[in-house]
């Protein structure tokens, strides 16, 4: 059973190294001091790209603490000038964002707490702390929580979220937490935080590969509930989705597909025949317009042409592929070189298809040989 939450938090992990989209060397650094150099070399725990910049949090964010009028029922009001008073108890499970409160306070209780604005993020400071949501309304909050302002616009908001989202923003908060009887957060302890920065651009694409990456983890969630064992259908799942063009970033430079749209035959594929969403920039073709095809053939009787001798010609037959393997590197038997004449050749890099009995199944020739007629196409 696949863990999904541990794979949101590799994908989170792997992302913010720069090892999820594409790195632009020719895209200039975060415009900052060279404060990376400030960072103990013990604090990166891990290599980036040469045009991403380390920094702590505290010196590209501002950050506060919230406040509670005491006592809070005393300000409690239901009056239409009330103040949205956020509480932990606003947000929805594995939420992103805070888009309503279930209480107000009276105007007069803003002076003895904080003022949250929309683009505020809001770290929880106690209990599952440094969980974070991004405001989208105007409100107050008390003191269980931390006010986070990308005020120096370093950071494009969603690649923030995703970052302070991560297990390694995590494993910082819990080794810097304290507490008598309670872990919890303070101002210093988060600003002493140290995080990656990258350009925005390259933020932003981050942002892309995540979503993509995330909403394959979505459709193998809801696919193991129903093949909880099945780890092939799980594989499949993915798969589909990556021939979709929903694992990658789809990049202007590459240019299209469209020379493929010059073959004669593309106007006869049909609309039913197009199974799939596929990007604009990508098209339609058959297979055989875009590859040889070639079935195998066999020598009769093919004991007749089994051979020992060192000038044999590898025999290739479907019990030399290895279960769920990718690749064909050796043959159990060779045949002599008047039954390949009688056979089909194979070189290195063609793709062998079975044809019959577990039908369909690719895999990608390492060695020359020959092939048999009812084993490959």
């Amino acid at each position: 059973m696949v863990d999904v939450e541990v794979l949101r938090n590799k994908v989170l992990d792997i992302a913010i190294q720069g090892n999820l989209a594409t790195n632009d060397a020719n895209e200039e650094a975060p415009e900052m001091p060279n404060v990376d150099d400030i960072v103990d070399e013990e604090d990166k725990q891990f290599e980036i790209p040469s045009n991403w910049r380390w920094s702590k949090i505290g010196w590209v964010m501002d950050i506060e603490r919230g406040g509670s009028p005491r006592p809070i029922k005393a300000f409690l009001t239901d009056a239409k000038d009330g103040i949205n008073w956020i509480k932990i108890g606003d947000v929805e499970k594995n939420g992103k964002y805070i888009q309503y409160t279930k209480e107000k306070i009276k105007p007069e209780g803003e002076a003895k707490s904080k003022r949250v604005y929309p683009g505020d993020f809001l770290l929880t400071n106690s209990m599952s702390f440094g969980r974070p949501y991004i405001s989208q309304i105007q409100g107050c909050v008390h003191d269980g929580w931390l006010i986070l302002r990308n005020t120096k616009k370093l950071f494009y908001y969603d690649f923030l979220y995703y970052l302070l989202s991560s297990q390694y923003m995590y494993n910082q908060f819990c080794k810097k937490a304290s507490g008598a009887t309670v872990d919890n957060l303070n101002i210093d302890k988060v600003a002493a935080a140290v995080v990656p920065i990258p350009p925005i651009d390259e933020q932003m694409r981050i942002v892309k590969q995540i979503e993509k990456v995330f909403e394959c983890i979505l459709i193998i969630n809801e696919t193991q509930s129903k093949y909880v064992h099945d780890i092939d259908v799980l594989k499949s799942k993915l798969i589909d989705a990556g021939i979709q063009g929903k694992l990658t970033e789809q990049l202007s430079e590459d240019g299209t597909a469209e020379r493929l749209d010059d073959v004669e035959h593309v106007d006869l594929i049909t609309d039913e025949d197009k199974i799939l969403d596929i990007p604009d920039n990508w098209s339609w073709i058959r297979l055989g317009w875009a590859v040889e095809i070639e079935r195998g053939g066999s020598p009769r009787p093919i004991k007749a042409f089994i051979t020992d001798t060192e000038a044999g010609i590898n025999w290739i037959k479907i019990g030399d592929v290895e279960k769920d393997g990718k690749y064909i590197f050796r043959t159990k038997e060779k045949i002599k070189l008047e039954g390949a004449h009688k056979s089909r050749k194979v070189y290195p890099g063609d793709f062998l298809l079975t044809n019959s009995m577990s039908f369909g199944r690719p895999y990608i020739s390492k060695i020359e040989g020959a092939y048999m007629m009812d084993g490959f196409f």
